[in-house]
């Protein structure tokens, strides 16, 4: 029975003993080494932004810290606003405003090919400010949207790199 169980543990070891030379060869051999990197962004914006009565645009500074994309790709900024500045006490009471990415522009979109500060502007008609009700307080959302994709460098306007 001894005989037995030695010859089954040997045949064992027979089987396995290959096995593990093969994946621990002392003298050499090759390894496929690899590493995937996510692509990623760390973005710096206002919490708030306080706004001075009868100004007709108000920087609105977007700062990209950290850029990690692969190469042809680019950072695409988007903004989604209320588009009115409401009286916190009535909300019939509303001074109406744009989000674009220049004082004269139409749109708000920046793109980052690289880390650095780019500008959107909140801007006002001397209209909206007429309307303006003295004493009270407007609050106002911008809701900011990122997304990577393939970039062209005629999509960037003036400081499209962020530098």
């Amino acid at each position: 029975m001894k005989r037995q169980i030695f010859m089954a543990v040997l045949l064992v070891l027979c089987l396995v003993l290959p096995s593990y030379a093969e994946r621990h060869n002392p003298t050499g051999g090759t390894m496929l080494v690899t590493m995937e990197i996510e692509e990623s962004y760390q973005q710096v914006i206002p919490a708030d932004l306080p706004i001075e009565y009868g100004i007709e645009c108000a920087e609105l500074p977007v700062e990209i810290s950290e850029l990690h994309l692969c190469s042809g790709y680019g950072l695409y900024v988007t903004v989604q606003t209320t588009g009115a500045l409401v009286d916190t006490e009535d909300e019939q009471n509303q001074i109406l405003f744009t989000v674009t990415d220049a004082t004269d522009g139409e749109t708000a979109a920046l793109v980052f090919d690289d880390i650095g500060v780019q500008k959107l502007y909140i801007c006002f008609t001397p209209e909206e400010w007429e309307n303006a009700v003295s004493g009270a307080s407007y609050e106002g959302l911008i809701t900011f949207e990122f997304q990577i994709a393939e970039y062209a460098p005629e999509d960037a306007g003036e400081g499209g790199s962020g530098v």
